[in-house]
Parts: C-alpha cells; structure tokens; sequence
C-alpha cells in the first residue's frame, strides 16, 4: 500500500436549510499531490514531482456545539499524471500516462471558537480510487480502497464561502 502526502485547497459555499439540520454545502477543491496519491502500477514514479487533482462535492455542515462542527460529505476526484518509465536496454524513457477518478465519503470536525473568521479542521475519509495506466505494454486499469486525513485551516471569505488550505496523508492501492 503506498502513503502519500498532499497539499489541499478548496472553497466551499453554503446554502441554510432548516436551522436545525444543519447547512447544504457545496465543495470544490484543488490540490498538489506528490507521486504515491495516485493508483499506480507498483513499480513505476511519476514524472514531474507533485501530480495536480480536482475535487467537487456536496455534503452538510451541523453545529455540535458552539465551539465544534461536524460537516459530512460526498466528493469525487480526478487527477493525472505522466510517468517516464526507464528501458531495459538503454537509458532512454517512455512516456506513460495514469489517471485516478475517486469516490469520496468525508467527515470534517472544526473547532470554531479560536478565532472570529477562521477555523482549524480535521478531515477524515473513505474512498473508491479507479486508477488508469496506459504504458508501451498496454493498459492496466483497477479499483481500490483507500483513506485520506487531512488538517488545515478554514478561513470565511463572506456569509456564505470559505477558503481551506491544509496538508494530509492517505493510502491508495497500486494497479497491477
């Protein structure tokens, strides 16, 4: 199983529901992943240092208390990368390509009463990775189970949006 470290920012905007169950969120996100955040055949490294993905998601935010929240979610994934694969016979490479597509359930606690208009997080997550890998030898494709955990700081850009940067780690299988 591969571990992997990754840069996270998204946005989020909200929409109030019914006070007490809480608010309808919307999230998009943007990231920097280094090589082991995507499904991999298991010998092989990407390209270029860090890989980029996308994320877009719904989920929903309650008040646990009023220093904590809870916020829950269902995110879906995408990200790429090119991968050089060296030759037996030569010091020459090969120019691959992968893609992951993932499936996400998220759970997110925030502790809301250290500052006004920004928030520490810490989110938790299951997932459904499909990787893709298409190399000189054919393509290799598969699903696998994988976690992610990331914390970071959720900061209000108006009544109804904020901005999260934070860092993580995760496990995503390999392809093969």
């Amino acid at each position: 199983m591969k571990r992997f470290l990754w840069l996270f920012m998204g946005a989020v905007g909200s929409h109030q529901a019914i006070a007490n169950d809480g608010k309808y969120t919307i999230n998009l996100g943007i990231g920097l992943a280094n090589e082991q955040s995507l499904s991999l055949p298991s010998d092989t490294e990407l390209s270029d240092e860090f890989a980029s993905y996308f994320e877009l998601g719904i989920g929903k935010e309650y008040v646990l208390s009023p220093s904590w929240n809870l916020a829950t979610g269902l995110n879906l994934t995408y990200s790429e990368g090119d991968i050089d694969l060296a030759t037996d016979t030569s010091n020459a490479f090969i120019a691959s390509e992968v893609k992951n597509i993932g499936i996400w359930v998220d759970s997110t606690v925030k502790y809301t009463a250290l500052f006004d208009n920004a928030r520490p997080f810490l989110r938790v997550g299951i997932g459904q990775v499909y990787g893709e890998f298409s190399g000189p030898d054919g393509d290799v494709d598969d699903w696998n189970s994988g976690y992610r955990v990331t914390t970071g700081f959720e900061f209000d850009l108006g009544k109804k949006s904020s901005f999260s940067i934070g860092i993580g780690t995760g496990d995503v299988g390999s392809i093969d």
